[in-house]
């Protein structure tokens, strides 16, 4: 069996909802297929930044948002903590699985047709008359036809590598993820005694010396994981089970290693590859977009605004190609576009991930004692974050004026500012939790 739309959309994340969204909102057909039935688990941190929602032209339902994020922990090699706090929302937390099912119904409900487990067996453009049109035919036999592809099937999908725009990745543009849920049921106390703080994220640097750690606060519950930047030294699953053991003795859990584990409930990971690693992410009338074209922020590990950013300007992008009845010249107009906007901030990012990997307690003595420089987190948390003006902004008189600082802080002559340190996070917890014994509950009585 074979069927006829404007445009075929291969995968129904953040960025091929998106996309289908605004291509049936002006009246596209729209297939938008799925190896997967929705709703689906997704191995994510959760977090949506608030920039994330001009790529929407609604709000976020407040069933769906876990917490109202305000700022992040940042936890240093020598278990500071560097905060940030904000009285705006700066994002939200949002279980993938309740996101994602939200967009693509978003997008059924203006006209995009959605096929799940649909798995790709084979894809094809054709040039006929000089115009393109791309094929796809699942496993079933089923062929759906295009005159525009949108590969949004995820880092190892088979549409880039199909039309010759993904080589084959080195081991350093690629992070290893995996992350689970702690239930606020399997704990002794509320889940806002677990978190430094109920409205800000934590992200470790303490025991993660090729990457860093997590805790994002949900409802009733708070995603932990962990990512690892190659080289890496351990498997991942390893990896997380030293941030568990940390984080559970900060907070007076007392378990030992299986009771640990048992408490972490839906662990999932997963293979990212770094932004910027893909050269080209658009050929012919075949764009990708999301994680299929290496979106995801080299530093703070975002690719949902990315997601949603890259599905909104293929569609603008699709839909003025074809307003000029040329839809196969759109590719390197999309290409140009992302590179302007995205790209070439990711590939800085990457390329320099090495050395901010090898200056860490550098760069936290100098946000100790430049406190001015917590501000270019919030660009972080909200994904409103340039690395190249960043990098333009830290020119040599403030570097040495960065630098001056570090020697007199580390001399005693400064001391950090209250409003975003405090000095050491296990003395924190000893006061915050006092005499307070953190007791899991067995598991047979755990619901989820």
């Amino acid at each position: 069996m074979s069927i006829l739309y404007d445009v075929v959309i291969v995968g129904a994340g953040p960025a091929g909802s998106n996309a289908a969204y605004y291509l049936a909102k002006e009246g596209f057909s729209v297939a938008l297929l799925d190896k997967d039935e929705f709703p689906r688990k997704k191995p994510c941190g959760d977090s949506f930044p608030i920039g994330a929602l001009e790529t929407l032209d609604c709000k976020i339902p407040n069933k769906i948002i876990g917490r109202r994020i305000h700022g992040m922990n940042l936890i240093s090699p020598r278990e500071e903590i560097h905060f940030l706090y904000r009285s705006r929302e700066l994002g939200y937390t949002i279980a993938r699985e309740d996101l994602d099912t939200f967009l693509l119904q978003r997008a059924i409900n203006k006209g995009a047709e959605f096929f799940g487990k649909a798995k790709i067996s084979k894809v094809r453009v054709n040039k006929i008359n000089g115009a393109y049109s791309g094929l796809v035919e699942t496993t079933d036999g089923t062929t759906f036809t295009g005159q525009v592809i949108i590969g949004a099937d995820g880092c190892k999908g088979v549409i880039g590598r199909s039309v010759g725009l993904v080589a084959p990745r080195k081991s350093n543009e690629k992070v290893i993820a995996l992350r689970g849920y702690i239930y606020e049921e399997q704990l002794g106390m509320p889940i806002e005694d677990f978190l430094i703080h109920p409205d800000l994220i934590e992200i470790y640097y303490a025991i993660n010396q090729n990457g860093y750690d997590w805790i994002f606060p949900l409802k009733d519950k708070v995603n932990i994981g962990t990512g690892y930047f190659p080289p890496r030294q351990m498997s991942i699953k390893k990896a997380l089970e030293i941030f568990v053991k940390y984080a559970f003795e900060l907070r007076k859990i007392k378990l030992e290693k299986q009771q640990r584990l048992n408490i972490i409930r839906n662990l999932q990971g997963s293979e990212i590859f770094l932004g910027g690693a893909v050269d080209r992410i658009a050929t012919r009338n075949v764009l990708l977009a999301g994680e299929a074209a290496g979106l995801v922020d080299p530093l703070s590990g975002d690719g949902v605004h990315w997601a949603l950013l890259s599905g909104k300007i293929a569609a603008e992008k699709i839909s003025h190609a074809f307003s000029d009845q040329k839809p196969y010249d759109l590719a390197d107009e999309y290409n140009s576009t992302m590179m302007t906007l995205v790209m070439s901030n990711m590939i800085f990012a990457r390329k320099n991930l090495p050395r901010i990997q090898s200056q860490l307690p550098l760069l936290f003595d100098a946000l100790k004692f430049n406190p001015s420089l917590i501000n270019y987190f919030e660009g972080l948390a909200t994904n409103d974050v340039n690395y190249l003006k960043i990098n333009s902004d830290l020119h040599l008189i403030r570097k040495m004026i960065i630098g001056l600082r570090i020697g007199l802080g580390r001399l005693g002559l400064i001391r950090p500012s209250p409003d975003c340190f405090i000095p050491n996070i296990k003395e924190y917890f000893e006061k915050k939790l006092g005499q307070k014994q953190l007791v899991p509950k067995p598991k047979e009585t755990f619901t989820h």
